[in-house]
């Protein structure tokens, strides 16, 4: 556990790294061939790869030819200002799994981002700019969120009544009140109550009284029948 939590902080530590040789630059070429002796001197290189064993044994030998181990090889390059290189591990012939990126960019030397990092790297600016999205949506929104507090608190508790200070009216305004208020009356009068009965009372309405002609005939015409209805019931007796 302690080794690999070191070889994590080295990693780390070397993805934060730039290494560059002036004085080697002034001397030789930056090219395919002689990228990966540029490279040795980095930090970044290990000195126990099949590289070094190649060396040693002469100019020659092949990587393939030799046993399992990590070696570096120049994957791609765009002389003479980058160049990409690929850190392997080789377990037979024709069989390597790729291990670390680096790249040489006008000189100075790098260790390639993991995909984690980059995906990080690119969250986190996204979420920087989200957060300052919203910082200026919300200065904008103050004036409603303190309108919405406002009546939060309303709820919570009664609010006490404003109370509004009265003003009194000049002449004028008095005189123009009182036009409008004669002129509605003119249009719509108030009605009274002797009014309204007036109103709603039939226009050609009589009342018989118990005095008139009318009333005396039809009352002598009920005597005169009852005096011929006895006589009647005498003779039949």
């Amino acid at each position: 556990m302690t080794s690999n939590f070191s070889e994590e902080n080295a990693a780390d530590e070397l993805a934060q790294t730039t290494w560059r040789d002036d004085a080697w630059l002034s001397f030789f070429p930056l090219n395919v061939f002689t990228a990966l002796d540029y490279f040795a001197l980095s930090p970044f290189y290990d000195r126990s790869c099949n590289n070094e064993l190649a060396k040693s044994q002469g100019a020659d030998v092949k990587l393939a030819t030799l046993p399992p181990g990590v070696e570096y090889e120049v994957q791609d390059a765009q002389e003479p200002h980058l160049f990409i290189i690929r850190k392997q591990h080789r377990s037979g012939p024709k069989t390597t799994a790729p291990l670390q990126y680096y790249y040489i960019l006008d000189g100075n030397v790098y260790q390639a981002p993991s995909l984690h990092a980059a995906l990080s790297s690119r969250i986190n600016r996204c979420l920087h700019n989200v957060r300052t999205a919203f910082n200026l949506m919300q200065s904008d929104l103050d004036p409603l969120l303190k309108s919405a507090e406002a009546a939060t608190a309303g709820k919570a508790g009664p609010s006490k009544p404003v109370l509004r200070q009265q003003q009194p009216i000049s002449k004028e305004q008095e005189r123009t009140v009182d036009k409008i208020i004669m002129n509605v009356l003119q249009k719509y009068p108030v009605q009274t109550t002797d009014s309204i009965l007036a109103a709603s009372a039939p226009a050609h309405s009589e009342v018989p009284s118990l005095g008139t002609p009318g009333m005396a005939s039809k009352s002598e015409e009920g005597a005169g029948s009852e005096q011929t209805l006895g006589a009647r019931l005498q003779l039949s007796r």
